[in-house]
């Protein structure tokens, strides 16, 4: 991690989700460095990050979720993640993408 980078640490739950989903760390710290759009849940006190997934083996409208805590001195936790299809982005909060 240079100067400046966000350090993202993986929850155990998170960990698991991401071995039963085949998504890589690296495409998560992507998403959270550089991320589309990031909403706040009020419900569950949390943020959602999304960005776009470029893979050959995924389908053209393939985005990476990514459940996350508020960044506190560059480190954010990440609580899960998920793929989804771009109808699926409302269901998380996001819009406009």
């Amino acid at each position: 991690m240079s100067d400046g980078e966000i350090k993202v640490i993986l929850s155990p739950h998170a960990m698991r989700r991401c071995a039963e989903r085949g998504i890589a760390k690296e495409d998560i710290e992507k998403v959270c460095r550089n991320p589309i759009q990031t909403v706040f849940d009020s419900d569950r006190k949390n943020f959602k990050s999304v960005g776009k997934i470029e893979d050959k083996y995924y389908p053209a409208d393939t985005y990476l979720v990514v459940i996350h805590t508020k960044e506190v001195d560059r480190v954010i936790h990440i609580i899960s993640a998920m793929y989804t299809s771009q109808g699926g982005l409302p269901r998380f909060g996001f819009s406009n993408l």
